[in-house]
């Protein structure tokens, strides 16, 4: 494992020596910002990216996801990475290593590490700046969390809201979303719950209808008027 974080930290420095640079130039030229969601299979991390994304794109906006899930069983690490822009572009389809956001859906992902899946979160949030975002889905303080972290750090209980409303503690993506607008104002709560209403998923499915829209909603908005920005 030694070897393994050696070889990480030199990959490091070199990335942020060489490349950095020269993607910061990039996103700033076409305004483009990128979100990296970090959930468990299960979780609706999927659902969450590309719901974020119709929401965008209704509302004016150019977004593009990819979403990664080594392992097909529940539970297994999933990861959905989310770029958009104010400009038309053409997106990469490819991992984000910069972030300007990155949301950990479970909080025990926070720590996560992998040789076997080539992830490690805490080396993420460490190379992140100080006006990157950090939200986590979670009741504990920033002492608590541990986090080597230097942007803002906020927190959402999304689990009590999932289970409170929606009946399970896995149905976190549309508190964890509230919350991420109520942080980032990248658009109006208005105008994402009007998103989620219309939204079809990939294979054409009117999702959210009736009451599952409206309890949604109502999950939305919880998310967003519990946001909270930890200090330290």
């Amino acid at each position: 494992m030694s070897f393994y974080y050696d070889m990480w930290d030199k990959l490091e420095g070199k990335y942020k020596d060489e490349f950095l640079p020269f993607i910061k130039e990039y996103k700033n030229e076409l305004n483009m910002r990128e979100a990296v969601f970090i959930g468990r299979a299960g979780q609706g991390v999927w659902t969450l990216g590309e719901l974020l994304c119709a929401a965008l794109i209704e509302n004016g906006k150019y977004a593009k996801t990819v979403f990664v899930m080594p392992g097909d069983r529940r539970a297994s690490l999933a990861r959905m990475y989310v770029r958009y822009s104010d400009k038309p572009t053409i997106f990469p389809s490819s991992y984000i290593y910069d972030p300007d956001e990155v949301v950990i859906c479970d909080t025990s992902l926070a720590y996560f590490q992998s040789v076997i899946w080539d992830y490690d979160v805490p080396a993420l949030l460490r190379i992140m700046g100080k006006d990157t975002l950090c939200l986590v889905n979670t009741t504990q303080s920033s002492k608590e969390l541990g986090l080597n972290y230097q942007g803002r750090l906020a927190t959402v209980d999304a689990t009590s809201i999932a289970i409170n409303l929606l009946g399970s503690p896995e149905h976190t993506n549309t508190p964890i979303l509230g919350a991420y607008i109520a942080a980032t104002k990248v658009i109006k709560l208005e105008e994402f719950e009007e998103a989620l209403k219309r939204y079809h998923n990939p294979r054409g499915e009117h999702f959210f209808s009736g009451v599952r829209a409206e309890k949604n909603i109502q999950a939305a908005r919880m998310g967003y008027g519990n946001l909270k920005f930890l200090e330290g």
